[in-house]
């Protein structure tokens, strides 16, 4: 089930809540974090799952299953927003993809240049990387990238 908030200051995209999502197999979900569907669960982004993993979306609570099997939990998501993420250090964003690429997840937390590294950020192939190494009030290591969670 999804719940469509209103475009406002902050949430451009339309915000889309989806709640009761399954997480898979000794995932262990933390809050903030980005998650991907692979064969209709929550798993972690990582190379093992580049071609594989679909649909990003952001934990908006911590569900621990990490010792139970495919659907044994659930958590509440969301997607349609934009956010900062740290850049990969092997295979950086650099300016040359901004509005051009889509942009991969190697991690939860951290995104890169090279689909070897993880599935995309964008939709179909869409891009979603918005800025790169722009100033921004909080911390977030390394140069930071701005990514479209779609």
């Amino acid at each position: 089930m999804s719940e469509l908030l209103q475009p406002l200051v902050g949430n451009l995209l339309g915000l889309e809540v989806l709640k009761d999502v399954k997480i898979g197999a000794g995932v262990n979900v933390e809050a903030g974090k980005i998650y991907v569907f692979v064969g209709g669960y929550l798993k972690v982004p990582a190379a093992a799952n580049a071609a594989t993993g679909k649909s990003p979306v952001m934990a908006c609570e911590s569900v621990d299953n990490t010792s139970g099997a495919d659907g044994d939990k659930s958590v509440t998501v969301q997607r349609g927003f934009r956010l900062f993420m740290a850049n990969d250090g092997t295979n950086p964003i650099t300016q040359a993809n901004v509005g051009v690429s889509p942009g991969y997840l190697s991690s939860a937390t951290t995104v890169s240049s090279n689909s070897a590294d993880g599935p995309p950020i964008g939709q179909g192939g869409a891009p979603a990387v918005v800025s790169f190494n722009k100033p921004i009030p909080f911390s977030v290591n390394g140069r930071p990238v701005e990514v479209e969670i779609k």
